[in-house]
């Protein structure tokens, strides 16, 4: 799991220092899952949302609407 963690954070960073904006969306998307499958819901959220601004800089309008679609799924559990 640390291993898988790191790589995911590897990931992030090197598409950020490359300007790739559509992959750091992907790998924070992709680390928002792995954080919801091991139960922690606060991460995934972090990582959602940096995918939102990532997806909405790069004008993927339609990944933004599917991201905005998780986070509010895992909003409603977390308010109550």
């Amino acid at each position: 799991e640390i291993k898988a963690l790191e790589k995911y954070q590897a990931s992030i960073v090197a598409a950020k220092d490359h300007r790739f904006v559509h992959e750091e969306g992907l790998a924070h998307d992709k680390a928002a899952i792995f954080h919801l499958h091991h139960g922690r819901e606060s991460d995934a959220m972090f990582h959602f949302t940096q995918a939102r601004k990532c997806y909405l800089s790069w004008g993927a309008n339609a990944l933004v609407k599917a991201i905005e679609n998780k986070i509010s799924k895992l909003a409603k559990p977390l308010s109550h």
